[in-house]
């Protein structure tokens, strides 16, 4: 593979990992938010259940950025 190549993975990898992040961020102050407002429980958990997912592509991504940076390419 060449250099250009693996430059291009690993700005893709940690825009992939920033973007989960602020997604986790975005979706842990909604859920405070919801919390805070005494919104439905229904609500409350369906955000949870989101959040739970944007947390597993965060660890997915962050996984996937530090095997990448681990390598000796």
């Amino acid at each position: 593979m060449k250099i250009k190549t693996l430059e291009y993975i690993h700005q893709l990898l940690k825009e992939a990992e920033a973007k989960t992040s602020a997604d986790c961020e975005a979706a842990q102050r909604l859920q405070d938010e919801y919390m805070e407002k005494g919104m439905e429980e229904e609500l409350i958990k369906f955000q949870e259940e989101t959040m739970d997912q944007l947390m597993a592509k965060n660890l997915a991504a962050a996984y996937a950025l530090k095997d990448f940076e681990k390598e000796d390419w």
